[in-house]
């Protein structure tokens, strides 16, 4: 009886697959408004607003870069996400789409994100082809995301860097 209880629970969750929709706020290049809900983009994972990367010759920030790009594809677009989880900053963990299209895929193909392999291997051969092809940030030498959020919160760089 407990564990058909649990079951039942369980499916009111927010990490029941609910769906969402709405128009998209872009905060960064993995994470949206949808209407009012916050949104982080289930298996990418983006550069950091403030991380750097090289372009042979320069240094620019490349998660301002990636939320600018990601801002004129889908600012104000129609989103139809999945829910799938909720992550530690209350932020629903979703899959999106807009006009049948995958968000996230449309990021990894375009290099503006990475797979995220600690949580889904959905993306990886399409960010092994970005990476070939030299696509967005695969043109760039740049920190993984996961690696720079470890290094920061370590000290070994400062916010921003």
């Amino acid at each position: 009886m407990r564990f058909i209880l649990a079951l039942l629970l369980a499916s009111f969750s927010p990490a029941a697959s609910a769906a969402l929709e709405g128009p998209i706020h872009v905060i960064d290049a993995d994470t949206f408004d949808v209407g009012q809900v916050r949104v982080r983009l289930h298996g990418i994972d983006a550069p950091e607003l403030g991380q750097p990367c090289n372009t042979g010759t320069q240094q620019m920030d490349c998660g301002r870069w990636a939320k600018a790009a990601v801002q004129a594809l889908y600012e104000g677009q129609h989103a139809q996400c999945t829910a799938h989880d909720r992550d530690r900053y209350g932020r629903v963990v979703a899959s999106c789409a807009t006009g049948g299209a995958d968000i996230g895929m449309v990021l990894v193909d375009q290099g503006l994100a990475r797979a995220y392999l600690r949580y889904s291997d959905r993306y990886a051969l399409a960010e092994k082809a970005a990476a070939l092809a030299g696509q967005g940030l695969w043109a760039f030498e740049i920190m993984s995301p996961e690696s720079h959020r470890v290094a920061r919160r370590s000290g070994q760089i400062q916010p921003g860097r």
